[in-house]
């Protein structure tokens, strides 16, 4: 369900599909696995683990070959290599500055699994994390965090990854990052004592995963359209059952099948010399394990339907309708037909003016195409699914338009704008893609992993210029094809009448501060207008992409009112005062502009993020939304019924509750239940107040990422634009906000029928006002529970296997900051076919308690601290790659004496020392705090006395 975070007043819509599965303790969820050539990409989704055992060898250089040499998309004279190791495995080395991504694919997932272990490829990526040849359980994660590395894994259908990202270059550091991916990838342990232990850990994952709507229609779906059949829970974890049954021959057979070098592709993207870092490949990928016996390995059997199948399931507890249609699609090695899947679900859901949504455009009806790989035999079909979210009722209504629209894209083709604006879509995605190392490692893995060629990534633009009006309604006749589609519907039971009317109708030594100079910014200059704008220019001559950002700050908070924001938002996305929203969609259809206004507490804003061709258009698209809107009655109450559609949808998470114990009537204390409150009792003066204020009472600034000096006067004409927007008041202010601290612990308890209890305990860290205290918090929450190698996850994790995920987290911005620990834990065991209560609960609470407390108490180490510092560092680095990543970064805080708030805070992090972590923690985290926990009536009742104990107690069901 969507969730809506009221610390930023954003509305953030879930995914309607869960197919990965991650090791990253920081999230745990499943995202939609899309064909990789359908560059429409999901930025949701990245990257989790598996792993398994062989046996060890001394290291040799096996040999290699260049298979060729190709063109890297978008980039100007920058070649790619493909290498191939004597042994078998695939390697592709893209030398592109920025930070290096090390990432191998082994063609394995749960569809290679007979159901009797169905999760054993997902148990095998979180084993090879536990130990190797030359690496004792944990080392790895160890090593790599020392390095400021970011590791990760994941698991889906078809195919099993494991990467390294790091900002190092150096022939010395890839050496040991090589070394160190490629031992826990050719000879993990695979300990009895390890095995076991990680049971735990991934039944914790299957029971915080089981129960979701995506992954129960897609169990339905693959049933109808193959006839496939599990027992399971989910179809990539699997069950625990089936994990508590794995025994170590299980899993040393089952990677001895598959984890071989032929089997694997690995790909290199960074800053890094092809010639060198092949070296280091076949140097530490010596294994000789070259081939397995094909007979032994398993593929689902896909037979597919022969006639529509249909299933409409009753569901309490949701606010909304949802509908999965699946169709069989194009074959996974079939790289044209997969581009034409990909091109005819852009041109159904995949632009503001796709046929879709312009079809439905009023009715809260959402909904998304795409094209999925399931199977790793690249013969087998694909799947083209279409998600719908509707009002409960409405399902009829929107299959019935989503058939009629296909019907009629068969019988006529697309003109040439669609076309046109489909095309720069695809082109647009990869552009974006290509920004990023990590996407880029997986546009060029599954081209090869999914659809056996690279070419499915090296010919793409053109064989995106190549498409034609008849090819995609040639492919909408080919494969939405009504007679022989999966549809399910899962309804509340008070409007499940109409899905039976359907039924009835239906057709190591490393130096931090060195590392400063790597977060590359570009060439920034500021320009103090006449009219107090505050213009920063960031030429970036490299890039491909160009972003913008305008933006209204108040420095006093403006009248308030629950969900008058959202409104207000909702309203500067529907075109402004002199330009429709019909139009505006048609220019950001088709000149690829993705628009955002927001709207926070303290401030209105509009980014953009678009080619670099299409900067002037963006940013004058921005200045006319964010100070031209349109306020008439009619947009309100569109704004209005689709922001009410929205809360219907919407749950009150245990870290609102927190946020308002910590802020109450503020806006940073505002719920999902008192913003349902108040909807109803917003008018469009209430709307037209909050923006007024703005208008007149804020300073004004506004950033620009991109290749500016790539086109003659460019700058000159972005300083006239901004000259022409209305006066703004000077700029340099500082926020007036003030927080009434609590004098006593807080314990919020919610009763629901959860699966685990989630439960965060929150601190609110606002007088924290220097850099210096924030570099030394934001380095604390690293130690604390930042990554896989922090405290909170080797102890509450690790040790006691109370979870799957464990974090703590520091939130800061200029106004307000709030430290939290976070955990989710299973409060039964699953023993003998029964549930049996456990105490981990109580232990989890504790353990926050226990570890916080060490961190104040006693100084970490000089080691552990400069780990630390190297990862958030690294991270800043990470999300720094994009143009609009560079945006943010700039933005990031206001500037003292000519320096940038991010370069102050790295360089403050650098200078922090372990009595710094001491003296924070206990200025700020020893203070009184809010305990806010979700859990089911039994784990509360059997804790009520010791929740009693731990401050002022309040309790509530839903």
């Amino acid at each position: 369900m969507p969730v809506i975070n009221s610390s930023n007043l954003s509305v953030r819509y879930p995914s309607l599909d869960k197919s990965k599965a991650k090791i990253n303790n920081t999230q745990s969820k499943q995202s939609n696995h899309s064909n990789p050539i359908n560059t429409y990409i999901d930025f949701n989704i990245i990257n989790q683990a598996l792993k398994a055992q062989a046996l060890a060898k001394s290291v040799s250089f096996t040999g290699y070959k260049e298979v060729q040499t190709f063109d890297v998309p978008f980039y100007d004279d920058l070649k790619g290599k493909f290498y191939q190791l004597d042994n078998g495995q695939k390697v592709i080395v893209i030398p592109r500055p920025g930070p290096t991504m090390l990432q191998t694919f082994v063609k394995v997932g749960s569809f290679n699994e007979p159901d009797n272990i169905r999760g054993i490829s997902h148990f095998i990526e979180h084993s090879l994390f536990n130990g190797s040849k030359d690496l004792a359980p944990g080392e790895f994660n160890e090593k790599t965090h020392q390095m400021g590395a970011e590791i990760n894994a994941f698991t889906s259908y078809d195919e099993t990854a494991y990467y390294v990202k790091s900002i190092h270059n150096q022939q010395k550091e890839m050496d040991e990052t090589v070394r160190l991916h490629a031992n826990i990838l050719q000879y993990p342990s695979f300990s009895q004592d390890q095995i076991e232990k990680e049971k735990g850990t991934v039944s914790s994952e299957i029971q915080m995963m089981s129960g979701g709507i995506n992954s129960f229609m897609d169990k339905v779906m693959l049933n109808h359209l193959f006839g496939i059949k599990t027992n399971a829970k989910d179809l990539i974890a699997g069950s625990e059952e089936n994990i508590k049954r794995l025994t170590r021959e299980d899993v040393v057979n089952y990677y001895n099948t598959w984890y071989t070098p032929d089997n694997m592709t690995t790909v290199i993207i960074g800053d890094v010399k092809p010639d060198n870092i092949i070296k280091l490949v076949d140097k530490h990928f010596s294994s000789k394990n070259t081939k397995s016996n094909p007979q032994s390995k398993h593929y689902e059997h896909l037979n597919p339907i022969q006639k529509t199948r249909f299933s409409f399931i009753p569901a309490q507890g949701i606010g909304a309708g949802y509908a999965r249609l699946g169709f069989i699609g194009p074959k996974n090695n079939d790289v044209k037909e997969s581009l034409l899947s990909s091109a005819l679900n852009i041109a159904l859901t995949g632009y503001e003016n796709a046929l879709v949504p312009k079809l439905l455009a009023g009715q809260n009806i959402q909904a998304r195409s795409a094209t999925r790989v399931y199977s790793s035999n690249l013969s087998d079909p694909q799947v083209m699914t279409t998600d719908i979210q509707c009002e409960p009722g409405k399902e009829e209504d929107a299959l019935n338009g989503f058939s009629s629209l296909v019907g009629m894209l068969k019988n006529k083709p697309l003109g040439d704008k669609e076309i046109k604006t489909i095309k720069g879509k695809l082109v647009d995605g990869l552009t974006r893609a290509s920004e990023y190392s990590s996407y880029m490692t997986n546009l060029v893995g599954n081209a090869i992993v999914q659809h056996g060629d690279i070419k499915a990534y090296t010919n793409v633009l053109e064989a995106i210029d190549s498409i034609t009006p008849q090819d995609i309604q040639e492919a909408a006749r080919k494969y939405f094809d009504f007679t022989k589609a999966s549809i399910t519907v899962v309804s509340p039971v008070d409007s499940f009448s109409s899905g039976r009317t359907l039924a009835k109708k239906a057709p190591q030594d490393i130096s931090f501060g060195s590392n400063l100079d790597k977060l590359k910014l570009g060439n920034i200059k500021n320009f103090e207008l006449p009219n107090n704008v505050r213009l920063i220019i960031n030429d970036n001559p490299n890039s491909i992409r160009s972003s913008s950002s305008v933006c209204l700050e108040t420095e006093k908070l403006p009248p308030h009112k629950p969900g008058v924001a959202y409104i207000l938002a909702a309203m500067m996305g529907k075109g402004s005062a002199n330009i429709s929203e019909q139009e505006f969609k048609d220019i950001a259809d088709t000149d690829n502009i993705i628009i955002a206004p927001s709207v926070r507490t303290y401030s209105i804003e509009v980014e953009t993020d678009n080619q670099a061709k299409n900067l002037p258009l963006a940013l004058d698209l921005a200045k006319e939304i964010i100070y031209n809107p349109n306020l008439s009655e009619e947009n309100f109450n569109k704004a209005k019924n689709e922001i009410t559609f929205a809360l219907k949808v919407a749950y009150e998470d245990p870290t609102q509750k927190a946020m308002h114990t910590l802020y109450r009537d503020h806006p940073y204390g505002y719920t999902v239940r008192s913003i349902q409150e108040n909807i109803d009792k917003i008018t469009l003066q209430d709307v037209k107040d909050l923006y007024n204020y703005f208008i007149q009472n804020s300073q004004a600034q506004t950033t620009i990422t991109g290749p500016i000096s790539k086109t003659a006067g460019l700058q000159d004409k972005i300083v006239k634009s901004m000259e022409t927007v209305p006066q703004a008041k000077k700029y340099g202010h500082t926020i007036d906000f003030k927080v009434q601290p609590l004098d006593e612990n807080k314990v919020n308890v919610t009763i629901a029928p959860v699966p685990q209890a989630q439960i965060i305990q929150m601190f609110d860290a606002s007088e924290a006002k220097s850099v210096e205290d924030k570099a030394a918090l934001t380095v604390l929450n690293h130690v604390l529970g930042g990554d896989m190698s922090s405290r909170l996850f080797q102890d509450l994790r690790t040790k006691k296997n109370l979870a799957y995920s464990v974090r703590s987290n520091f939130i800061s911005n200029p106004v307000a900051n709030q430290f939290m620990m976070i955990i989710s834990t299973s409060t039964t065991d699953y023993m003998n076919g029964m549930q049996i209560p456990n105490n981990n609960f109580k232990k989890s609470i504790e353990g926050f308690k226990q570890n916080l407390q060490s961190l104040i108490e006693n100084p970490v180490s000089q080691d552990e601290l400069e780990s630390a510092k190297l990862s958030v560092i690294s991270k800043t680095i990470f999300g720094s790659e994009s143009a609009a990543g560079k945006t943010h970064s700039i933005n990031a805080g206001q500037e003292v004496n000519g320096k940038l708030y991010i370069t102050q805070l790295l360089e403050a992090i650098d200078k922090v020392k372990p009595e710094d972590i001491q003296r924070v923690g206990q200025k700020y985290l020893t203070k009184p705090s809010v305990l806010s926990i979700m859990a089911d009536y039994n784990t509360v009742a059997m804790n009520v006395k010791y929740l009693q104990d731990l401050g002022d107690l309040n309790i509530e069901q839903v």
